[in-house]
This record gives structure tokens, C-alpha cells and sequence, in this order.
């Protein structure tokens, strides 16, 4: 019985123990906290730490991460913002009075660094329309670019991520706006003012201050150079020698005979040039006349084409009395016979001359003929035909067809006066070409010119019997009517 309760006591004891010692286990302190966020941008603002320890805290030491001295005192909420990309660790420790407790959170808050963008351009300045090739040169920060959005500084904008293009069509000075965003939201912007600027493109021109022009070398001229533009310019000159300057008004010595063309480029600041060339503005040498055409002789109503091979910087030509200044003229003589042409060749400023003279032929065929008996009231018939042709080189070839192609061989004809026998009656267009001794050539077709009609009279009456006295009416219905010229009637009633 002893034995018991002495077994009984000691393990009441034990029990007494253990629920103390666990009691004094449920009191002790234990460190907690939270934060309102872990991650985000640069800068991460207002991250708030709240102290969920348990115990009978009376004191706490916040160390946030960012350097220097903890915060120590009972604060049970503190709040701090993190402007530096990168890791932050995080430490809390609570004291009772007798004993310390802390939680550390290693790399609790991230802070991620924001893009930052950079872009460049083929050009930043120029003509209008200017075409500007702009690049993003962007490093990644923490992640890749989300989406980009450029800003050309005149309500447009683009979206492309790594290149894009954009033509200014209006003058003035504009700011380049670049935003990337990554894919944690973190946004960057870099804008640079007046970055492209879109002028007007200056007016080159020039002069020069005595003529540029000289029959012989050597000769000197003194260029004087008008163009115009916005803010400082640059010059390129090219004297068409060979040789070139970039002086504002400089002088040349040309040396050999010859048309030379002068250019001049002016360039602004932006970049932005305007060439001016004209052509032949130095002329050294005296001209040389020159032309041809293809043949001596033309028909009536032919174009003749003049080919000038002159060596000289302005013509005049004289067509047989009409002038012309065209380099190559084209012309229609409007009578025939010979024509007379004379082209006249100007150095510059008329200051030298060269003349050359020629002539040409221009031959006018009329094609005619007669026949001798155009009606035939008996067949066969037989005409004779006569050529009227004019031409003032002479007929040399003639080509006659009679309109009768049953005479077989027979209706065709290379004499100057032939004669035709036709066997049928019938109407029949008679045609003449002929040629000249120029090539020249006409025609002329008489429709139905010979007609042959053997003549069947044949009437007819209104009545054939009636009381007396009996009137009849009588027509004439012969054929060929238009043959008939005279007419005789027996009645019958002597």
C-alpha cells in the first residue's frame, strides 16, 4: 500500500513538472514580423514592417537593410523605402527584460532595377521630308523589355521594340522620347530635347562677275556665290576641269577649249545641301557648223529631219526663209522645187560664229489622164488613153489599170499613152499611178469612167385600145437610160 502511494506521488510529481515547464514554454517571447511588400521597383516606397512577435515585449531593435544604425526602440511598426536595386535582408530582435529573441529574413526585399534607355539615330538633322533610322540601344536591367514606346516629339509615336523609322515632313526642332517597360512594371524614360531638327534646305546659286565665255584660253573667271540659307553654310565647288573648291567665291583659270558645266553645293549646319549646276556656264573655243540630212530629195508633203552635229552652245536655222532655233528641226517644205538651208552655229553670247549652207530638192507628182471616148454604144469598144502627169524631174514609170479584169493581161498598161478594147459592156473605174524620176510618186482612179452599152429601145403605154379619140402615153424605158441624148418616135399614125 506504501509502495503505491510513494508511485503514486512521484509520478504526480512528474506530471506537476512537465505542466510547468511546459507553461513557461507557452510565455517566453518569440520574434515575428511582416512586410506590406517584398518586391517591386526603384523606388520601392513605404514598405511597412509589422512586429508580430509573441511575448511581453518591452523593447525592439529593427535592422532594414539599408546600412548604418538599427532602429531600436518599442516600435511595432516601421516603414522604409528602398531607392537601390538589389537584396535586402531583414532582421527583427525582441527583449522581455531578461532574454532576446530575433528572426532574420535573408534577401527579403528586392528592389528591381528600373530600364534604362538609350537610342540613337542614323542623322539628327536635314531637308525636309527628313527620314530619320532610330535604334534602341537599351541594356537589360533585371529582365527584358516588356513593350516599348517611342515618342518623335510631334504627337506620333511607335511601338517597336528594337528599330524604327519616321519621316518629318514640317520644319522645327524636335524632343525624342524613349519609355521602356519590363516585365515587372518597371518603367524608364530618357528624353532628349531638340534631338532632331527638319530645315528648309538652303538656296545655292552663283554668278560670276565678267562673261564665262572666250573664243580663245586661256581664260579667268571669277565666280560670285549668291546662295542663300539659315545659319552658317559650307560650299562644294566642281568647275568641271577637274578641279574643285570649297572657297566662297572663288576663281578658275581654264586653260583648254571646251563647254564646261559649274556646280555649286551649299550645306547648313543640320547638314541639310542644295546642289545648283549649270550647264556650259564656262564656254572656251570658236563653234564649228555642221548638219546633215538623210537624202537630197523629198517628195511633196515629206518630213525632213535636220541632224545637227555642230560643235557651238546655240543655232539658228534658216529653212528657206524660215528661221528656226531648235537644235534638231523638223520640217515640212510647203512647195517644191529647190530649197535652200543655212544653219548658223553661236559660240556663247554670240560671241563667235560659224555658218554652213546646203540645199534640197523637193519633188511635187500630180497624177492625171483623159480617155479619148468615155461611152460606147457598140462592143467591142476601143479607147485611147492620154497621161496628163506633172512633174518637174520628169515621169519615168507608168502603171495603168483599165477596170477590166476579164481582158485578162490586157488591163494593165506601162506606156505613157495606151489604148484598151473593151468587149463587155459595163461601167469601168479606170486607175494611173505613176513615178517620178525623184521616187516620187501619185495615183489617181476615175470611178467608172469608160461605159459600154449597146442600146435596146423598149417603151411602154398607159392603154392599148379606147374609143376615138384614143390619147396615149407613152415612156421610154431604155437602158442605160443615161446614155440616151436624143430620141425619135413613130406612132404608127401617118
Amino acid at each position: 500500500m506504501l509502495n503505491r502511494l510513494q508511485n503514486t506521488n512521484f509520478y504526480c510529481f512528474i506530471c506537476i513538472v512537465v505542466l510547468n515547464f511546459a507553461c513557461l514554454a507557452g510565455f517566453a517571447q518569440k520574434a515575428s514580423f511582416t512586410a506590406s511588400k517584398t518586391k517591386g521597383c526603384s523606388p520601392l516606397t513605404n514598405v511597412k514592417f509589422s512586429d508580430n512577435s509573441t511575448g511581453n515585449i518591452i523593447s525592439r531593435t529593427w535592422d532594414l537593410g539599408q546600412g548604418g544604425s538599427p532602429i531600436v526602440g518599442n516600435d511595432t511598426v516601421v516603414y522604409a523605402t528602398y531607392t537601390t536595386p538589389g537584396l535586402y535582408t531583414i532582421k527583427l530582435t525582441v527583449f522581455d527584460g531578461s532574454k532576446k529573441d530575433s528572426v532574420t529574413k535573408v534577401n527579403h526585399i528586392r528592389v528591381y532595377e528600373n530600364p534604362k534607355p538609350s537610342f540613337s539615330s542614323d542623322v539628327k538633322g536635314g531637308c525636309k521630308p527628313l527620314t530619320v533610322n532610330f535604334t534602341n540601344t537599351t541594356s537589360p536591367s533585371d529582365t527584358v523589355p516588356a513593350s516599348v514606346l517611342w515618342d518623335f516629339g510631334n504627337g506620333n509615336f511607335s511601338t517597336s521594340p528594337t528599330t524604327t523609322s519616321y519621316t518629318y515632313s514640317t520644319l522645327g526642332a524636335y524632343d525624342i522620347t524613349l519609355t521602356v517597360t519590363d516585365y515587372f512594371g518597371c518603367k524608364g524614360t530618357t528624353a532628349l530635347q531638340k534631338y532632331i531638327t527638319v530645315s528648309n534646305p538652303p538656296a545655292a546659286d552663283f554668278s560670276s562677275q565678267l562673261p564665262s565665255v572666250s573664243c580663245d584660253t586661256p581664260l579667268t573667271v571669277n565666280f560670285v556665290n549668291s546662295s542663300t540659307g539659315s545659319g552658317a553654310l559650307t560650299y562644294q565647288w566642281s568647275f568641271g576641269n577637274g578641279n574643285t573648291s570649297q572657297a566662297t567665291n572663288p576663281t578658275q583659270s581654264y586653260t583648254s577649249a571646251g563647254a564646261f558645266n559649274v556646280s555649286l553645293t551649299a550645306t547648313d549646319q543640320s547638314g541639310c545641301s542644295h546642289t545648283v549646276t549649270k550647264s556650259g556656264f564656262v564656254s572656251i573655243g570658236k563653234p564649228k557648223a555642221s548638219f546633215s540630212f538623210p537624202k537630197d530629195t523629198f517628195c511633196f508633203g515629206d518630213t525632213v529631219s535636220f541632224i545637227n552635229t555642230s560643235s557651238a552652245i546655240n543655232y539658228v536655222w534658216n529653212l528657206n526663209g524660215v528661221i528656226s532655233k531648235d537644235i534638231n528641226p523638223i520640217y515640212v517644205f510647203p512647195s517644191q522645187g529647190i530649197k535652200f538651208v543655212a544653219l548658223i552655229a553661236y559660240g556663247p553670247l554670240g560671241a563667235c560664229a560659224d555658218t554652213i549652207k546646203d540645199t534640197l530638192y523637193v519633188d511635187k507628182i500630180t497624177a492625171n489622164f483623159v480617155a479619148n471616148d468615155t461611152y460606147g454604144c457598140e462592143k467591142p469598144h476601143n479607147v485611147k488613153f492620154t497621161d496628163l502627169s506633172t512633174s518637174i524631174g520628169g515621169i519615168v514609170n507608168w502603171n495603168w489599170d483599165f477596170g477590166d479584169p476579164d481582158s485578162g493581161s490586157g488591163n494593165s498598161s506601162g506606156n505613157k499613152n495606151p489604148s484598151h478594147t473593151y468587149a463587155d459592156s459595163g461601167s469601168y473605174s479606170v486607175s494611173l499611178n505613176v513615178v517620178g524620176k525623184s521616187g516620187c510618186s501619185a495615183s489617181k482612179t476615175v470611178s467608172n469612167y469608160i461605159k459600154v452599152f449597146e442600146l435596146e429601145p423598149e417603151i411602154t403605154l398607159d392603154k392599148k385600145m379606147g374609143c376615138i379619140p384614143l390619147t396615149v402615153n407613152f415612156s421610154d424605158i431604155t437602158q442605160p437610160s443615161d446614155s440616151v441624148t436624143s430620141w425619135f418616135w413613130n406612132f404608127g399614125d401617118p
